[in-house]
């Protein structure tokens, strides 16, 4: 009667403990930690479908459906049914945990299965409610692989999912499973918000967004108004005080967000741009008292307030100096917070790299008025003045540094108001990011597209965009892409700072040099010094602005040496130093050609010829070449030249034998015709190449592509940006435009028009291995 009593005590306490812990997985996890424990293996998407189905219909209990498998499966019954109390144990840890089990645990399992006062299938319950945390992070992981086999088995072989299930140590799983997998599994989804829709009813407004397949949610805590949703005399004592109409709302934000498995990030850009004066501020608040390490103790306090409730807390930032960034870095890090940094960073510090996908820059602000007009209206409003492919070296970079990347897309800041679906789909495609976020577009007067504002808030990311990232994004088996390397030989912190100010901006033609690597079919990363075994370089380096310079690194120069085509391209003018020398005489030349600039502010001259003569397979065009700067003096000078441009005066009658002259052009007229000559603008010797002008246009990706490409990819200009591979290819444009494009592989065409749906009947084609046809504003064309 006692044996009774304590085996029915004791089962009692395992279900008990085991349901109290399955309350935090859903019916398909719980169901998948049954089948790694018992048989070994992710379940088979037809079996997890039924089982949960009948789970969810209150059919059958997960209780039954572990009896059921122990006791009824011949799958188990022919591999674990035979086996001793001794090895079952053993071989029920080494599904979980991938080890034995510990002697003294193992021997008393044991003892309760021989004694009968455990059941086999009552092991799992014991054995995860008594996990150690390395063990829960095994368990974890295996149910993460077991997911993506099981959501896209397609992509997984059985053969990588047994390896990663029983092989693999601890962060395996995590390190390795492969793009393309089902959604919430491997990749994060979330939104910017107005905290003080959140603060209304916080239990709501996250259930709400759990609903529609959002775990990632950014707001603010503090307003430039001088209001706080944390009663903190961190924030207090710099002058913010708490908002009335809330009060002390921010533990119940978080709790309420821990409730439905989703993760705050707290914005601090707003104290960058209290610091750094970049927008207005109630005088109450005193800029003095926001030190680097006031935002760092205001970090400690963030993640004692998600700890107080169990709660995932990150924060973000993007208008910081190197000063406070260090600080965020080293707060996050040991305090077990998530760091989120706009754009990119070579020093690898944030967490996530996120992009801002929703600026572009006009094709043609000097002709066009409406382009003009937006380039003015997005200045005004202090947004970041990007293109997509300028963007690209955000992603190139996180690659580099191994970390997580974003997107962040809106509508109404350069694209229409449901295009968000459209870019996300393209950065899939592109840089498989692993966090995807949808931003609201707002003016000074409430949202640019108010249809944006629904489309937002009621968008469904688990129905929508987990679909189609696994039907188009990147998948395991994809064929491995060439690797091109962007050298950005970024000024250092001690270099003049003009020279620092205008690489920066410069930095803008990587929206050329990076959309024509990925047009021609290349795998891109973004370093300061080049890597090894890359098979395409471009370097981008400094130079000499308004008389001071910086020299080119030596490893960026010996790539002249090498057989690996390299491209050049200097922001100034080269000055007379030996690592500049070198590059030019691998070009032919016996000494540096002498550069012109507008380096008067007042000044109307152009260096920099505005067009180039480009022969594509389809006839010969004239190309945009030369690009913008943000160096505006005057808001009406948006698109225009205004200052700090360079070319060198390179005759394409000078140049030595063996030198090719691919590109020549006038340079823009000055004032009194003194530079109206021909130069070369874009030569060739072997392998080295130099780009003559510190600015270019995004239209001179197409040219470029075909250049860095094993065979043309352009036949005419198609203004956009494009994605090549032998797996998939992908065209997104700003314009309305016709496309000529040699594909690299695929046969299926699919198109989204500017609100992100299907097209029935696709407005291109495939004509042999070309896609022809005309694309629409705002539209993605995918070809798998």
């Amino acid at each position: 009667m006692a044996n009774i009593l304590t085996r029915t005590l004791l089962i009692f306490l395992l279900v008990s403990n085991f349901s109290t812990n399955a309350a935090e997985l859903s019916t398909s996890k719980q169901i998948q930690q049954l089948y790694i424990a018992y048989l070994g293996r992710a379940a088979d998407p037809a079996g997890l479908e039924y089982w949960t189905g009948e789970v969810d219909a209150g059919l059958i209990t997960l209780d039954q459906i572990r009896v059921n498998l122990v006791n009824e499966q011949p799958e188990y019954l022919e591999n674990y049914g035979q086996l001793s109390n001794f090895d079952l144990t053993n071989k029920v840890y080494e599904n979980l945990f991938n080890r034995e089990a510990d002697v003294a645990g193992r021997d008393y399992w044991v003892g309760q299965l021989d004694a009968g006062l455990v059941l086999p299938d009552q092991l799992i319950i014991a054995f995860i409610n008594g996990a150690s945390e390395a063990d829960k992070v095994v368990v974890a992981n295996k149910l993460f692989v077991a997911e993506c086999y099981t959501n896209n088995t397609s992509a997984y072989s059985d053969e990588w999912v047994e390896q990663l299930l029983t092989q693999q140590g601890p962060d395996a799983a995590l390190d390795t499973c492969p793009a393309g997998d089902s959604g919430a599994a491997a990749k994060r989804f979330g939104m910017e918000v107005d905290s003080e829709e959140v603060a209304l009813d916080p239990d709501a407004f996250f259930s709400n967004a759990a609903a529609n397949g959002i775990n990632w949610v950014s707001l603010e805590i503090f307003t430039l108004d001088g209001l706080t949703l944390l009663d903190t005399p961190l924030l207090t004592d710099a002058g913010f005080s708490l908002d009335t109409d809330y009060g002390n709302v921010f533990p119940v934000m978080l709790n309420a967000a821990k409730a439905h498995d989703i993760e705050i990030v707290v914005m601090l850009e707003g104290i960058g741009h209290i610091v750094d004066n970049q927008k207005p501020y109630d005088p109450v608040i005193e800029p003095d008292k926001l030190t680097p390490e006031m935002v760092s103790d205001l970090i400690v306090e963030i993640a004692f307030q998600a700890q107080q409730v169990g709660a995932s807390v990150g924060v973000s930032e993007e208008a910081f100096s190197e000063t406070y960034i260090d600080a965020i870095d080293q707060a996050t890090a040991a305090n077990m917070v998530e760091y989120t940094h706009f754009f990119d960073d070579p020093a690898c510090r944030p967490d996530v790299q996120l992009s801002e996908d929703y600026a572009y820059y006009p094709r043609d602000a000097t002709n066009n008025q409406e382009d003009k007009d937006y380039l003015r209206e997005i200045n005004e409003l202090a947004s970041y003045l990007g293109q997509l492919g300028h963007l690209d070296i955000m992603f190139g970079t996180a690659e580099s540094c191994g970390a997580e990347s974003g997107v962040a897309t809106a509508g109404g800041w350069g694209f229409g108001a449901k295009t968000h679906q459209n870019i996300a789909l393209l950065r899939a495609i592109q840089f498989d990011p692993k966090l995807y976020v949808y931003i609201l577009a707002e003016g000074d007067e409430g949202a640019i597209f108010p249809e944006e504002i629904d489309y937002i808030d009621n968008y469904d990311f688990g129905q929508s965009l987990v679909p189609l990232i696994d039907e188009f994004g990147q998948k395991p088996g994809d064929i491995d892409k060439p690797l091109a390397n962007l050298v950005l030989e970024t000024p250092s912190a001690d270099a003049p700072e003009d020279v620092q100010d205008f690489f920066n901006i410069a930095r803008l033609s990587g929206s050329v040099i990076t959309s024509s690597m990925l047009a021609a079919g290349f795998d891109l990363v973004v370093t300061d010094t080049p890597v090894e075994s890359a098979d395409l370089y471009y370097v981008l380096t400094a130079g000499d602005v308004f008389g001071e310079s910086v020299d080119m690194g030596i490893v960026a120069a010996n790539l002249v040496d090498g057989d690996t085509p390299v491209f050049y391209q200097i922001v100034g003018a080269a000055p007379e130093t030996a690592n500049f020398a070198k590059v030019f005489t691998a070009l032919g030349f016996d000494s540096i050609p002498f550069a012109i600039g507008n380096e008067n502010d007042l000044s109307t001259f152009e260096p920099i010829p505005e067009f180039v003569s480009v022969d594509f397979a389809n006839g010969t065009e004239l190309i945009r070449y030369a690009g913008y700067s943000l160096e505006l003096w005057d808001i009406n000078q948006s698109g225009e030249f205004t200052l700090g441009h360079y070319v060198h005066l390179i005759s394409p009658n000078d140049v030595a034998e063996g030198t090719e002259v691919l590109y020549s052009a006038n340079t823009s007229a000055d004032d009194d015709g003194l530079f109206d000559d021909e130069i070369a603008l874009l030569l060739r010797n072997g392998q080295v190449h130099l780009i003559n002008g510190g600015y270019i246009h995004h239209a001179m990706t197409g040219p470029l592509a075909n250049l860095m490409a094993s065979q043309p990819i352009y036949n005419s200009e198609s203004f956009g940006y494009l994605t090549s591979g032998p797996d998939r290819t992908a065209f997104f444009t700003p314009y309305e435009t016709a496309i000529d494009i040699n594909l690299l592989g695929g046969s299926q065409v699919t198109q989204f028009d500017a609100d992100g749906s299907r097209l029935t009947t696709p407005t291109v084609a495939i004509q042999g291995n070309r896609l022809i046809g005309t694309v629409g504003k705002f539209h993605l064309v995918v070809v798998n």
